[in-house]
C-alpha cells in the first residue's frame, strides 16, 4: 500500500469529512487493460528528434484527459491519448480529473471509497451500500435468502442480522474487499463487497447447499432468490427492458439507473451466480423488483434451483449483483463511443453520449 499523500484531498461528502482517516495516495500508474493507445501530434509540432531534450510549450493545446482518457505528454509537441474501456479518472471536487483509486479506507462507522466514479460508503457490520453522485444517491440493503417454488410459495432460509449483532467487516491486504463473515442467521453465508474502477460488486458466497427449513433439499423446484431493499434519491428512475418502469417488473438483462432527463447514472448488468472456484461454471439470474415506496424498491435476484441441486455443483456458490458506470463500445469500423460517460462530482449526473 503506498504512503499517505502530504496533503489532504478535497472531500466529495461533507458528512464524512471529519470522519476519514489519512487519505492513502492515489495510483500513478494509468491501467493498462483495455485500453487503446493513440499518439496524436499538435499542428505545427515538428517530428521529435533523438537529441532534442525539451518540449516546446503545450499550454495552448487541449488537455484530452477525461474519465476513459489519459493525456500523456511525450514531449517535442507530441501527445498521447489513453483510451481505456473502463474509467481511469474521476472529476475532483475542485473540477480537476485525478486518477481513479479503488482502496477503501476505515473510518468511524464503517469503510468509503471517495477516489472513484462515485463515492461508495459501506456499513462496518453489513453489507449495506451508499452510492454518492453529487446531488444523486443510491443504496441497497440485503434483507433474505428464499427458496421460491412455481407458485411463487416461499420459505426463508436466512435474514440478514441487525447491525448490533454483526461482527465487523474486514478489509483486503490491497483494500479493495471488505468481507462480512457473520451477518447472517445462517452461519452458511457470508458477503464481500469489493471496489473496481467506477464499480463496485456486492457477493454474497453460499458455502454449502441450501436446506429448507424442515431440513429437506428443494428438490430443483423454483428458484433460490436474494432479496435486498433498492434506495433511489428522488430524481431518479428505473429503466429495464426498453423503458422507464414505475411498477413491478422482472428482466433477464440489466437495470439501468437514469435522471429524469434520461442520462444514465449507473447500470446493473444481468445478474448472475457462479461456483466460486471456478466463475467460469455460472447461470444466468433474474431480477425480480417491486415497488415498495416511493424510491423504495425490492430487488430479488432468482437463480434457478435446480443448477444449485446438481449433484455436480461445487460450493461455495456466489450470488454476484454488479453495479457499475457505463462501459464503452464500438459503434463502427474505427470509432468507439460511451455508453455513458460519468461526470459524478462536477456535473452531478452522467453526460449524454455525444459529450463524449
Amino acid at each position: 500500500v503506498a504512503p499517505p499523500n502530504e496533503s489532504k484531498p478535497p472531500q466529495a461528502n461533507s458528512a464524512l469529512k471529519d470522519l476519514l482517516s489519512d487519505p492513502l495516495r492515489p495510483n500513478d500508474a494509468a491501467p493498462t487493460a483495455n485500453a487503446i493507445h493513440a499518439s496524436i501530434t499538435s499542428p505545427g509540432a515538428a517530428e521529435p528528434q533523438a537529441d532534442q531534450t525539451s518540449s516546446p510549450d503545450r499550454s495552448d493545446q487541449p488537455d484530452l484527459t477525461s474519465a476513459y482518457v489519459q493525456d500523456v505528454d511525450l514531449g517535442n509537441g507530441r501527445h498521447q491519448a489513453v483510451i481505456s474501456s473502463e474509467p481511469i479518472n474521476y472529476r475532483a471536487p475542485d473540477g480537476s480529473w485525478q486518477p481513479i483509486d479503488p482502496r477503501f479506507e476505515a473510518i468511524d462507522g464503517g469503510f468509503v471509497n471517495s477516489r472513484n466514479s462515485f463515492e461508495i460508503d459501506a456499513s462496518s457490520r453489513r453489507a449495506i451500500v451508499r452510492l454518492s453522485t453529487g446531488t444523486y444517491g443510491i443504496g441497497w440493503e440485503p434483507q433474505s435468502l428464499v427458496l421460491t417454488n412455481n407458485s411463487q410459495e416461499t420459505q426463508v432460509l436466512a435474514t440478514a442480522l441487525a447491525i448490533d449483532r454483526a461482527l465487523t467487516g474486514t478489509l483486503s491486504s490491497d483494500a479493495r474487499t471488505i468481507s462480512y463473515v457473520h451477518d447472517w442467521t445462517s452461519p452458511d453465508l457470508s458477503e464481500t463487497i469489493t471496489s473496481g474502477p467506477g464499480s463496485v460488486e456486492h457477493s454474497v458466497i453460499i458455502a454449502h447447499l441450501p436446506l429448507s427449513p424442515t431440513g429437506r433439499e428443494g428438490g430443483g423446484e423454483g428458484q433460490l432468490s436474494l432479496r435486498a431493499m433498492l434506495h433511489l434519491l428522488p430524481g431518479l428512475q428505473l429503466v429495464a427492458n426498453g423503458q422507464p418502469q414505475t411498477n413491478d417488473f422482472t428482466t433477464d438483462g440489466s437495470i439501468e439507473v437514469r435522471d429524469m432527463q434520461g442520462n444514465v447514472v449507473v447500470e446493473l448488468p444481468p445478474a448472475r451466480a457462479f461456483e466460486r472456484d471456478d466463475p467460469n461454471v455460472s447461470v444466468s439470474a433474474q431480477y425480480r423488483v417491486a415497488l415498495q415506496a416511493a424510491g423504495e424498491w425490492q430487488r430479488t435476484i432468482e437463480t434457478p434451483r435446480a443448477w444449485g441441486d446438481d449433484r455436480g455443483r461445487r460450493y461455495p456458490v456466489v450470488i454476484d449483483p454488479l453495479i457499475q458506470v457505463g462501459r464503452w463500445k464500438a459503434i463502427g469500423p474505427g470509432t468507439s463511443a460511451p455508453c455513458t460517460l460519468d461526470d459524478p462530482i462536477a456535473g452531478a449526473r452522467a453526460l449524454p453520449a455525444d459529450q463524449g
